[in-house]
């Protein structure tokens, strides 16, 4: 497992550190509540989830514009090109997401970009 430093005061701020190392403190990395790990990092997290969800969505626009191809039937074309319209709708409600994120992130001053 991989653990980074986000203590401010200590000299291992914002490095990977072994989980079983021992800071002045006494405490070990690995029960630091200053120690996380990019697996279970919320900001790590939510951003693959938007990432993941915006490949899904667009993946599905693909699939759809095919199926438009080679579809001749007026209702069933109808019905896929309502769906059509909400998943871009959804994909840009997604991009809308992440570049909001990105810009609380910069405000944060957290993760510099």
């Amino acid at each position: 497992m991989v653990l980074y430093c986000d203590n401010p005061r200590s000299y291992y701020f914002g490095e990977e550190v072994d989980p079983d190392f021992k800071e002045e403190c006494g405490r070990s990395c690995r029960v630091c509540p200053y120690a996380y790990s990019p697996e279970s990092d919320p900001i790590v997290q939510m951003s693959k989830k938007l990432l993941d969800e915006l490949r899904k969505t667009r993946n599905l626009i693909k699939t759809i514009k095919k199926a438009l191809k080679y579809t001749e039937d007026k209702r069933e074309r109808e019905e896929l090109e309502g769906t059509l319209r909400e998943l871009k709708r959804k994909e840009r409600e997604i991009e809308d997401q992440i570049r909001e994120f990105r810009r609380d992130l910069e405000r944060m001053e957290v993760y510099p970009f």
